[in-house]
């Protein structure tokens, strides 16, 4: 993309080769709606979403450095969202479903800004490979398919994370949900194990359905 900022007003197919200089803007702010889509990831450095009709994403993405939602809804689909950076927000929503994933890389921690998402996050797998941890908003989340916690505490804060898929998998990465608000809940319909040292310390409130 060189040394600048660009605006893309119709859609992203990416199957080849992009390569987003770091430091500069791609921002999607067409007058209908917008999608990425591809054969290939496509890796942003800052991405800002600015179209009031809502960006869709038909295939993965990274964002490497800032994603910004300045007007409208980014819906994540059956697709993963990447975000090794940050999370900035002034309108519109983050849009997932239960075919929707998640993965936090980087090193930096990161707080999911309140109201991130348009609706309480029910999600397919979530992954935390990010050396500060990650912490959520205001918004509880249920993760149906597998939660993978390589690096870095997931923070619940006063939200209530509801398990409902497979035995979460951790390297050296953990949860913290010992906030007295907080709430840790498994309605999963087959047994799942849990890995040891999984816990930063006492779990405050924990349900078993």
């Amino acid at each position: 993309t060189g040394n600048h900022n660009h605006s893309i007003r119709g859609n992203i197919d990416n199957s080849g080769v992009f390569n987003a200089a770091p430091g500069y803007t791609i921002s999607l702010n067409g007058n209908t709606v917008q999608s990425i889509f591809g054969s290939a990831i496509t890796t942003f450095e800052n991405l800002t979403i600015d179209n009031s009709e809502g960006v869709t994403l038909l295939s993965d993405i990274n964002v490497n450095d800032e994603l910004t939602l300045t007007s409208g809804n980014l819906g994540i689909g059956a697709s993963t969202l990447g975000i090794n950076g940050t999370v900035g927000k002034t309108a519109g929503y983050m849009e997932v479903n239960s075919n929707s994933s998640l993965s936090f890389g980087g090193t930096s921690g990161i707080i999911l800004p309140d109201n991130l998402f348009i609706a309480a996050p029910s999600i397919n797998d979530l992954t935390i490979n990010r050396t500060g941890g990650v912490a959520m908003g205001n918004q509880p989340m249920t993760i149906n398919g597998l939660l993978n916690l390589s690096v870095g505490t997931l923070e619940i804060g006063a939200n209530t994370l509801t398990i409902t898929g497979s035995s979460p998998t951790r390297t050296t990465g953990n949860i913290d949900a010992g906030n007295p608000s907080g709430t840790l809940a498994f309605t999963n319909t087959t047994p799942i194990t849990l890995p040891a040292s999984l816990f930063t310390g006492n779990v405050n409130n924990l349900i078993i359905n």
